[in-house]
């Protein structure tokens, strides 16, 4: 009755039927309603029964029953989604999961399956997000899944290789529940559907632009529901503490964190983490911590190393804290400790400590080779700088020279003062003729180039984290040891890059890119390189090859992602490429950091899932000169 109604002449308005009106049409005595009502709701309804809904079968806004020549997208939507394959469906989960990986202070090591995965040093704290298919967790209640207590306990440098792992501080975990893991894959498996029917790989006829506009739009909310299921299931965190692997379930995320981001809140707000602005750790902390075996003496190197080894200390993200802690304990008058480094053979302590020596008790502060300012430039991490116990000590090891008894120095200074005159008098003369008589004085230089990059490739907040650092570094060795007050020093940038590489690639490329364009000077001072290949399943012959070098404005504006051979890459195949944006920021007239790298990284902590991102930055930092204060008053 619907169809014949529907084929009708006198153009759409006349086609279709009601249901009242159908009712009419087909009821009669002994005729039962409901099964009409539950075979039109079977036909019709979406999602009542996806294998008898009807592929042309609508319902209009005025309740008109008809059928129609385009096929109805939810219905090819299902029926797609029923020929998706398993391992189709997993790919597709597993593709969102790496893109909502993150990445920062963490290195995010996604699905290590064995201990030589996943590396072993006191530098790098690590989140391993364990594949699904590895590992999942049925209960809260549960101990921390085999794989998890292996990789925890082991590392090696081969496959098959397995050795203790040292750095136990150092990894943490995320898992995925079992549950949570079935309905994300009802969401891959709807949004891969989608993906087919959009790019015509599952329905011959050619969709029209209304019905593209509405698979675009449902494509869109089940991808967003995909990243969303995503994040609920990796609820399970697992952290070392004393007992071995603790477990901390994650009850609520933001919608617009990435993994990396949901574990570091969770560990910040179980007071588990040690980061880069947290400061002296205090005394008591390092006694009991650090000193508990009251050894004579610690490098630096062996004290964060020590961090990184024991599960009760809190896992440290950043030496500064450690290196304000050594520089505080040792010149507290709280404490014992003395700080000593090997490269200038020069110690420091507090100001009233004393020591007993073979001439009797003396200051340990006057010896001419111990201070007690401590710059923070000084507190390296390193074999060469040391912490000892307290200054008896560290004269078991180093002999020191301290001043004559003050009898005898005021004897040395009556005899010598006019000597001191007449030696004050010819450094000065020197000076003017370009000698050095009377001492030797470190250059009076003024600034300092620095090139500073990523370890390895990070998420874009780490990256000019670790960036970022390297040139304050730079900023306290000038002020430091060139006495140049930090409200007199600026950082001027003379390049930028940015280099990215991965099946991904081009996307990130054109992300960064266009949203570089926009940044005005920066903008037109950025040129790209990028190379990309695709191949298929038949590597011998299948191969698709681009490149472009120029401006970046014409790589976004030309080069976008609708370019990208995905169908190619989908059937079976790979790719993989590299790009590098360089930004020559010495043509930009304000090269300062503020107005280059701050500009820069606030441009682009916006773009999220870009976390293989490596950056190199050279320049100078320098004190500023009387013009440099003109122009930037």
């Amino acid at each position: 009755t619907i169809l014949w109604k529907s084929i009708v002449s006198g153009g759409n308005r006349g086609r279709g039927v009601t249901r009242r009106k159908l009712w009419e049409m087909i009821l009669e005595p002994g005729v039962e309603l409901d099964h009409y009502r539950d075979a039109l709701k079977n036909l019709n309804e979406t999602g009542s029964n996806p294998d008898t809904e009807a592929f042309f079968l609508y319902e209009t806004e005025n309740g008109l029953l008809r059928f129609k020549g385009e096929p109805k997208i939810s219905k090819l939507i299902t029926n797609e989604a029923q020929q998706i394959e398993p391992g189709v469906a997993r790919n597709r989960l597993e593709q969102t999961i790496r893109g909502a990986l993150g990445g920062g202070v963490f290195e995010t090591i996604y699905d290590p399956q064995a201990p030589y995965e996943v590396p072993d040093d006191y530098e790098t704290v690590r989140l391993c997000v364990m594949g699904f298919d590895a590992v999942t967790v049925t209960s809260d209640l549960d101990e921390p899944p085999e794989l998890l207590q292996t990789l925890a306990n082991k590392t090696g440098n081969s496959p098959g290789s397995e050795k203790k792992r040292v750095y136990r501080n150092n990894i943490v975990f995320l898992a995925a529940g079992e549950q949570e893991t079935d309905g994300a894959l009802d969401h891959a498996r709807r949004v891969k559907a989608m993906e087919r029917v959009l790019n015509g790989e599952a329905w011959e006829a050619e969709l029209n632009s209304a019905q593209r506009d509405d698979l675009d739009e449902r494509l869109q909310k089940e991808s967003a529901l995909l990243g969303e299921s995503v994040r609920q299931s990796y609820r399970h965190l697992y952290y070392p503490d004393s007992s071995g692997l603790s477990n901390e379930t994650i009850d609520s995320v933001n919608d617009s964190s990435d993994l990396h981001d949901i574990v570091f809140e969770n560990l910040e707000s179980l007071d588990k983490l040690i980061t880069q602005d947290e400061g002296a750790l205090g005394t008591t902390w390092f006694r009991n911590r650090i000193w508990q075996s009251e050894p004579d003496s610690m490098t630096t190197l062996d004290i964060r190393k020590l961090v990184a080894k024991r599960t009760d200390i809190r896992i440290l993200l950043d030496p500064r804290p450690l290196r304000a802690t050594i520089r505080a304990v040792t010149t507290s008058d709280m404490s014992t400790y003395v700080f000593w480094d090997d490269t200038v053979d020069e110690g420091y302590c507090s100001e009233g400590m004393t020591v007993n020596t073979a001439e009797g008790e003396k200051t340990l502060s006057e010896a001419e080779q111990m201070s007690t300012d401590l710059p923070m430039s000084s507190v390296l991490i390193s074999d060469d700088h040391h912490v000892f116990g307290d200054g008896e000590k560290l004269l078991a090891e180093h002999d020191l020279d301290f001043p004559e008894d003050t009898e005898e120095e005021g004897e040395d200074e009556g005899g010598s003062e006019g000597g001191s005159s007449a030696g004050t008098g010819g450094t000065a003369g020197g000076t003017g003729g370009g000698g050095t008589s009377g001492g030797v004085s470190p250059p009076q230089r003024s600034e300092l180039s620095f090139n500073a990059s990523t370890d390895s490739p990070s998420a874009i907040t780490g990256a000019f984290s670790d960036v970022n650092s390297a040139i304050d570094q730079k900023k306290m060795s000038l002020q430091d040891n060139y006495d140049v007050s930090s409200s007199d020093i600026v950082v001027e940038v003379d390049t930028i890059e940015i280099e990215l590489e991965g099946d991904q690639v081009w996307e990130r490329a054109w992300f960064i890119s266009n949203k570089l364009k926009d940044l005005d000077s920066i903008g037109e001072a950025t040129s790209i390189v990028f190379e990309y290949v695709a191949q298929g399943t038949d590597t011998s012959s299948s191969v698709f090859e681009a490149g472009f070098e120029g401006s970046a404005a014409e790589f976004a504006d030309h080069f976008g992602t609708n370019h990208i051979p995905e169908s190619f890459i989908s059937a079976g195949g790979d790719s993989e490429g590299e790009a590098v944006l360089i930004i020559d920021t010495e043509s930009i007239q304000d090269n300062t950091r503020e107005a280059t790298l701050d500009v820069l990284q606030e441009a682009l902590e916006g773009l999220g899932g870009i976390n293989n991102v490596e950056l190199v930055v050279s320049g100078v930092v320098k004190e500023a000169s009387e013009q440099s204060e003109e122009v930037s008053a």
